[in-house]
């Protein structure tokens, strides 16, 4: 990627959202998904990414 189109630290942190999310007890976090996307002026999908959530070794 051109380095002149990448976002530097302070404004990845402008667009960055986080919430927080509870696991149902039984869920299997390995299974599991976080997806984001952004939408231009007309509602059309321009960029999205899913990652990974498995279980943290020592976590839950």
């Amino acid at each position: 990627m051109d380095k002149r189109n990448q976002l530097s630290n302070s404004e990845q942190k402008r667009w960055m959202e986080t919430r927080p999310m509870r696991i149902p007890d039984g869920a299997q976090p390995e299974r599991l998904r976080v997806v984001g996307w952004v939408q231009d002026a007309q509602g059309r999908v321009v960029a999205a990414a899913q990652s990974d959530c498995g279980a943290q070794p020592g976590g839950r």
